[in-house]
C-alpha cells in the first residue's frame, strides 16, 4: 500500500526495510511511509528497539541515494525549496545543499495537557 509513496529510486530500499521490520516484529503495521527533506521517513503503530534501529539505518542510506535511480545521491533543494537526494544526472537546477551531522532522530509523542493552563 505505501510502495507508491515512495520515489522509485529507493524501491529496494524500501523493499529490503518492510522484510526486515517484519522479521523483526512481524505484527507491525506501517502508518506512514514518505520521502521527507531528501530522506525516507516511516512510521509504524509501534516500535522495538531493533525497528527503531532498521528504520535509522533506512533513513541514513536513502540520505546518500538517488530518490530517481537508485545511484549514490546528495541532498540537493530545487529553485522551489524541494529537498531531494539526487546524483548528479538527475540533480538539473537544484543545488547541492550541506547536511549537519545527524546521528539520532526523535519521535515525538502527541501533547497532553495535564492541567490547566495559567494565563
Amino acid at each position: 500500500m505505501w510502495k507508491q509513496a515512495i520515489p522509485t529510486g529507493w524501491d529496494k530500499l524500501f523493499e529490503q526495510l518492510v522484510q526486515k521490520i517484519n522479521e523483526q516484529d512481524d505484527g507491525a503495521v506501517i502508518r506512514d511511509a514518505k520521502q521527507k527533506f531528501g530522506s525516507l521517513r516511516l512510521h509504524l503503530d509501534r516500535y522495538t528497539p531493533a525497528t527503531n534501529e532498521l528504520i535509522e539505518a533506512a533513513m541514513h542510506q536513502s540520505a546518500q541515494t538517488c530518490e530517481r535511480c537508485g545511484a549514490p545521491g546528495t541532498l540537493m533543494v530545487q529553485p522551489s525549496h524541494y529537498y531531494e537526494t539526487l546524483c548528479e544526472a538527475h540533480s538539473g537546477d537544484a543545488l547541492e545543499v550541506e547536511r549537519g551531522n545527524v546521528s539520532k532522530t526523535y519521535r515525538l509523542t502527541p501533547f497532553k495537557p495535564t492541567g490547566e493552563m495559567d494565563w
